[in-house]
């Protein structure tokens, strides 16, 4: 931020502090960022990744669509396509991104993943769990395949196997909030308190006037018998999102 109040017609500036609101979960500055870039004429292929990556955080998923459109499609954004196309309901039209996605680059765990989703879509769980292990042993740098590999644990009552994978993207992403956030969730579903509050305070760190982070705790005192602290914490949560459901 200094750096850019310093030059502020530096678009490369722009794209990396857009990078880092991204990684600690302030989409909307994000994408306010990288629009100043391409204002600024960086070019669409270093500025696109980063801006789908703000607007699918917003559920923004038909801009996404519109913004890659007439893009030269890398893997990374036909992942991101395919995802959008998912969240609209176009399952099929999502398949076939991933698919080419994969022709393009073979052991890419997102596509992969993005297949497993679309798998449990179709009500095909196995086919899940077989995109899943593909992914986990192409790509197995890839903290997001963790993530998705210890959901899919946890979705089938695997909740050690859960709390494995997603302390493996921990140890990928040191710095990944989403995890800790994730990982206090079972912690929390499993009585296991203690570790659940050591998450969420590794999160707090990361991102601390993070809204979910505030939703979690108060999931952690209600769960512990404490009410009033988790009525304060919602009442906090209702104030900025009153339609959180």
């Amino acid at each position: 931020k200094n750096a850019v109040v310093k030059s502020p017609e530096d678009a490369q500036l722009r794209i990396d502090l857009a990078r880092l609101h991204n990684d600690m979960g302030d989409a909307l500055s994000a994408e306010k960022e990288v629009r100043k870039a391409l204002a600024l004429k960086i070019p669409a292929a270093t500025a696109l990744p980063v801006l789908v990556t703000a607007l699918a955080a917003q559920g923004e998923h038909q801009k996404v669509l519109a913004e890659t459109e007439s893009a030269a499609l890398t893997p990374a954004l036909l992942v991101q396509r395919g995802q959008a196309f998912l969240q609209l309901g176009q399952a099929d039209k999502g398949k076939a991104s991933f698919e080419a996605a994969l022709n393009a680059q073979p052991n890419e765990g997102n596509a992969l993943i993005g297949l497993a989703s679309y798998a449990l879509i179709k009500k095909d769980p196995e086919g899940a769990r077989r995109f899943t292990e593909q992914a986990s042993e192409k790509d197995p740098k890839n903290a997001e395949v963790w993530m998705f590999k210890g959901m899919l644990a946890s979705r089938e009552g695997k909740q050690d196997a859960a709390i494995a994978a997603i302390s493996q993207a921990l140890t990928l992403k040191p710095d990944h909030r989403t995890a800790h956030l994730e990982r206090a969730y079972i912690e929390i579903g499993s009585g296991k308190f203690a570790a659940a509050r050591a998450d969420l305070v590794a999160a707090r760190k990361i991102s601390p006037g993070s809204i979910i982070i505030t939703y979690t705790q108060a999931l952690l005192d209600h769960t512990e018998g404490k009410n009033a602290q988790a009525l304060e914490s919602i009442q906090k949560v209702l104030r900025v999102a009153p339609e959180h459901m």
